[in-house]
């Protein structure tokens, strides 16, 4: 009997637990939080009403070197509200480092990064990141899917929404990006009095 009513509350439990995940509604990227490289957990309410690239990064691999590019384009938009938020991945490689303080020293020193970079996890398969599967999968039809290697680009709109995607051998520098991003904070976010 005992064993019954321990069965059978604990699937009740389970339901309820399934019901109210699949009732949570998520509307844009301002609805996700991760965790910092610094331990701290970000909420990214916070990046309301700017324009945010989020990219998947490695440390030793043949994109690596695009992350002076970043840098490079962070310093130029940063102030005109864009945010680089990175993710630090060893999905591809396999070679990554996975101590987070590692990872901060070499973006620091090795490339001068400053943009947020957060905890190493998954882009791709069953324990990708909930962010990452929301970049990933959001957007028009042609965007989603997988992220196929490092570097890959996201453009997340002033209201929170994917507006474009660019693969890892688009560099951060380059026209078709810069332009994007340019025409993104150029616009309202329908909020200003």
């Amino acid at each position: 009997m005992i064993r019954n009513t321990i069965l059978f509350t604990s699937l009740f439990l389970l339901c309820v637990t399934s019901l109210a995940s699949a009732n949570t509604k998520v509307d844009s990227f301002y609805d996700f939080s991760a965790v910092s490289l610094r331990h701290d957990k970000i909420n990214f309410e916070r990046y309301r009403g700017k324009v945010v690239l989020v990219t998947n990064i490695a440390l030793k691999c043949g994109t690596t070197p695009q992350l002076k590019e970043l840098q490079t384009l962070y310093e130029k938009y940063k102030d005109q509200g864009l945010v680089i938020l990175g993710f630090p991945s060893n999905d591809f490689t396999g070679v990554e480092p996975k101590d987070g303080e590692t990872i901060k020293k070499m973006c620091e020193l090795d490339f001068g990064v400053t943009f947020p970079l957060f905890q190493l996890g998954h882009v791709r398969g069953d324990e990708t990141q909930d962010v990452i599967k929301y970049v990933s999968h959001s957007g028009v039809r042609k965007m989603r899917g997988d992220i196929e290697f490092n570097f890959e680009k996201f453009l997340i709109g002033k209201d929170g929404k994917v507006k474009g995607r660019y693969g890892p051998f688009t560099g951060a520098g380059s026209d078709v990006l810069t332009k994007h991003i340019e025409k993104l904070l150029g616009e309202s976010t329908g909020n200003e009095v």
